[in-house]
């Protein structure tokens, strides 16, 4: 098998955690969104489905926002992680800087101790035993190859 073919298997693999691949993307989001309020000195955010409305000495409502890192938070993720976090559907959640991170942390320990994370652990210890599996035949194939006089 070449390299290219093992890259692909390995693909495949992790395509059965493209779920909490994008979970985690969206928990980054909120942090981001949390920056860019704690740059703009902004007090809160108003959350909608299309838009993220920040409050503070310059109020501005936009579809995604960046901060001065260059990161961005879209009002679409934003919102329906912020409906999974809080629990409750709502046209405009109103968020804080400090609700922000509370709510990603602890949706953090929740991945944590999920299935979603267990089955990629699974999933890592699986392409370990690969990559040590391969490596053990490459060094089989070096000590039976015949030596240069």
């Amino acid at each position: 098998m070449d390299n290219a073919d093992a890259m692909l298997r390995k693909a495949g693999l992790m395509s059965a955690h493209v779920a909490l691949f994008n979970r985690m993307n969206a928990l980054r989001q909120m942090l981001f969104l949390a920056e860019v309020l704690d740059e703009r000195q902004a007090s809160a955010a108003l959350v909608r489905a299309n838009t993220i409305t920040t409050i503070g000495p310059s109020t501005s409502e936009e579809n995604k926002v960046t901060s001065a890192r260059g990161r961005t938070a879209d009002a679409e993720t934003c919102y329906s992680t912020l409906a999974d976090l809080k629990g409750h559907p709502a046209e405009v959640y109103a968020v804080t800087t400090p609700e922000l991170k509370a709510l990603n942390a602890a949706a953090i320990e929740a991945l944590k101790a999920s299935d979603e994370l267990a089955a990629f652990a699974a999933t890592l210890g699986k392409l370990d035993g690969d990559a040590a599996e391969t490596s053990k035949r490459s060094r089989q194939q070096a000590e039976a190859a015949p030596q240069a006089s």
